[in-house]
Order: C-alpha cells, then structure tokens, then sequence
C-alpha cells in the first residue's frame, strides 16, 4: 500500500466534504470516481478471491496433493490374514530372540 493510496482511502470523504462546503459546487464526478477506482470494491476482491482459490485448487490437483472428497482419516481395517502379511513384508530392524537354556 503506498502512502498516496493510505491518503486517498483516509480522506476521500472528508476531502468531498470540505470542497462542497467551500466551493461552488462539489468535486467534478470523474474526479470522486477516479479516486474511487483507486482502490477494489467487494465485489472485485471476491472476485478474484474465487479466481484465485480456483487456480490453486487446479495446481493442488495437478500436482496430486488432493484426496477424494469421500476419503476417510480412519486406518484401514484389515483381517487378521491380511494384519499379518503387511507386518511380514515390513522390512524394520528384526532381533533375533535368545533361547535360554532351562
């Protein structure tokens, strides 16, 4: 934000003000508008919020880093079977256990 534009959106109104009240007549109309046209209107920041929430969605997408809307936080449940097959081709550090004599 410059400092002419932090002016302009502080005293605007006061401004239009002080010149109705001093002069003949009020600020030309183009000139209130242009100072206006200054800054965006809600309209145009909503605007280009969606705009811009739509490409990063697309990027997201692109690049694989979204889930399926129906995807679940939950672990997969598997049968016993199934538990020990993936404990059996998890390939961590195993120690070998001692027998004791007895």
């Amino acid at each position: 934000e410059t400092v002419l534009y932090a002016l302009v959106k502080e005293h605007l109104d006061a401004f239009s003000q002080h010149a109705r009240e001093s002069y003949a007549g009020p600020l030309p109309k183009y000139v209130v508008d242009e100072f206006r046209s200054y800054w965006p209107t809600l309209e145009e920041l909503q605007e280009t919020l969606k705009y811009i929430y739509a490409r990063v969605m697309k990027w997201l997408a692109r690049r694989g880093h979204l889930r399926d809307a129906d995807a679940s936080n939950e672990a997969p449940s598997y049968s016993a079977s199934e538990a020990l097959t993936l404990a059996g081709r998890w390939r961590g550090p195993s120690t070998p256990c001692r027998r004791t004599s007895g």
